[in-house]
């Protein structure tokens, strides 16, 4: 009994200790095309049909579909993420050349890449139109090259991230703006593929028969290595960040609210302290921006009356007074 017990116990303990991933990886390569790929392991678990099967531009996965542009790089291809059906195919606007797919918050973002012009289309799929248009170069003057690679979108603050293509950099962008509001350097040879899968970036190198995948946490951090075997030439990769976002606070006046008062706080802190830091990593940067930019919606150019969003604390201690106020307001009226 006691050793059945043990036996349980020891099972149970690296059932725990054992990393488990909700979201899916995909990518594409030149061996088996379409594949599923085990986040953790690297193992291919599924291959499925696909409408191009010369060059992959890009791909990207909102967690019920697969988006990809192939060798017609004017043509973006819905599929089902379990037998590669085309469910829809969508007309883009003429583009000598596409070089990367991410999705985030029912949007499509398409790099159009070349040595003079990177901007980033992003393209609604419910209107069937493109919406907005990041000029990357206009607002990263000077800013590095974009790579002919890497595309893909993070949650927790939401941000777009891509590789460059000189610097070995992953640069994550305002999905509003494509300013640039955080980077890293990696140390990878011939990067081609990103995807986020549970909060972790994942950066695949185009080189050899075994291509290995790097897993990075946000701050560039290297967390653990993977290997797809049996594949030749990763070229693009695509996950499901399932991660649930963590509750940011964005109130850098302490106030109890939200609003453009913090954004100046921010403006003051940027670079020099930690005083406006929303994500707890100890310094005041362009995360921090984005997370207080995503609870307000923007508001830096509203004015200081502008709506405001109340910190959680603010919110209980708004329902406890109000729940006072109608059980005071009922036990007089009975009374």
């Amino acid at each position: 009994m006691k050793s059945a017990l043990y036996a349980s116990a020891f099972l149970l303990g690296i059932l725990i200790a054992s990393p488990v991933l909700a979201g899916r990886l995909f990518g594409t390569e030149s061996l088996h095309g379409l594949i599923e790929i085990d986040p953790l392991t690297g193992d291919v678990l599924n291959q499925l049909p696909s409408p191009e099967l010369a060059v992959w531009d890009g791909l990207a996965f909102d967690g019920n579909s697969l988006w990809l542009i192939g060798e017609d790089t004017n043509t973006l291809y819905q599929m089902n993420p379990e037998n590669g059906t085309i469910q829809n195919s969508y007309p883009l606007p003429h583009s000598d050349f596409r070089a990367g797919l991410a999705y985030l918050n029912d949007l499509i973002y398409i790099l159009d890449w070349s040595v003079l012009t990177q901007d980033i289309t992003v393209f609604d799929p419910q209107l069937e139109t493109v919406v907005n248009t990041l000029d990357y170069d206009a607002v990263n003057p000077g800013g590095p090259l974009l790579g002919g690679g890497g595309l893909s979108a993070i949650s927790g603050p939401d941000a777009l991230f891509v590789n460059t293509a000189f610097t070995d950099e992953v640069l994550m962008l305002d999905p509003l703006t494509g300013l640039i509001v955080d980077q890293f350097s990696y140390t990878q040879v011939d990067v081609l593929g990103a995807a986020a899968v549970d909060g972790e970036i994942y950066l695949a190198s185009h080189v050899g028969l075994d291509n290995q995948i790097k897993v990075y946490d946000r701050s560039g951090s290297v967390l653990r290595s993977v290997t797809v075997t049996d594949s030749l030439g990763l070229q693009s990769l695509a996950g499901s960040d399932t991660a649930e976002a963590p509750n940011f606070n964005a109130d850098f006046t302490g106030d109890g609210f939200v609003n453009t008062f913090d954004y100046h706080q921010w403006q003051g802190d940027f670079g020099m302290n930690a005083d406006s830091d929303a994500d707890s990593d100890n310094d005041t940067d362009g995360l921090d921006f984005l997370i207080w930019q995503q609870r307000t919606g923007g508001l830096a150019g509203a004015s200081a009356s502008a709506a405001v969003i109340p910190e959680p604390t603010s919110v209980a201690l708004i329902m406890t007074a109000t729940i006072g106020l109608l059980l005071y307001r009922r036990n007089h009226t009975l009374s």
